[in-house]
């Protein structure tokens, strides 16, 4: 398996991290990770749409060129999710099939998609959400590491943190 060594596009404003990549992903090189400050058309599973103010929540794809199984990418991106968490003192849960809740609200989601030209996989595409400084949701069962911590966090930095702990997990499967 190819070392994962990601290369960081950020964004102020995309309509969704996913999507960018399922489009461009013929032009970009393994494990680019795409950053946006906004989602206009973000979305979960299912085609929920995603909640996020502008600048407050760590909003985040990654490209996968190799073929990995769905389930080990589900279970790499929730456990760094939890790790990432667990390293502030938050105590957070994996839901399946795709969520992170801390006691009964929901504070990290994940969205896997796959790529294919007829029966060929080309890639796959990890999004990301993790509610980082948000402080009031439209949703009642949502929270943020910053309602929990009483902190503010620089989301980029969160960033940064959350792959460092993908790598050390991805380069131990």
């Amino acid at each position: 398996m190819e070392q994962f060594n990601p290369s960081i596009l950020s964004f102020d404003v995309l309509d969704s991290t996913n999507d960018y990549l399922k489009k461009n992903h013929a032009f970009l090189k393994n494990h680019t990770v795409v950053h946006t400050l906004s989602q206009t058309h973000g979305r979960g599973q299912f085609e929920r749409t995603w909640e996020s103010d502008s600048g407050e929540n760590l909003l985040c794809s990654i490209l996968f060129k190799e073929e990995i199984s769905q389930p080990n990418l589900m279970l790499l991106s929730s456990m760094s999710l939890v790790t990432l968490l667990a390293e502030e003192k938050i105590t957070a849960l994996i839901k399946p099939p795709n969520d992170i809740y801390v006691e009964d609200k929901k504070i990290a989601g994940i969205l896997i998609e796959r790529i294919y030209e007829g029966q060929m996989h080309q890639a796959t595409v990890i999004g990301l959400g993790l509610n980082v400084n948000q402080k009031t949701f439209h949703t009642e069962n949502a929270i943020s590491m910053s309602l929990l911590s009483k902190k503010k966090y620089d989301v980029y930095a969160v960033l940064l943190r959350l792959l460092d702990i993908f790598k050390r997990k991805y380069e131990s499967i």
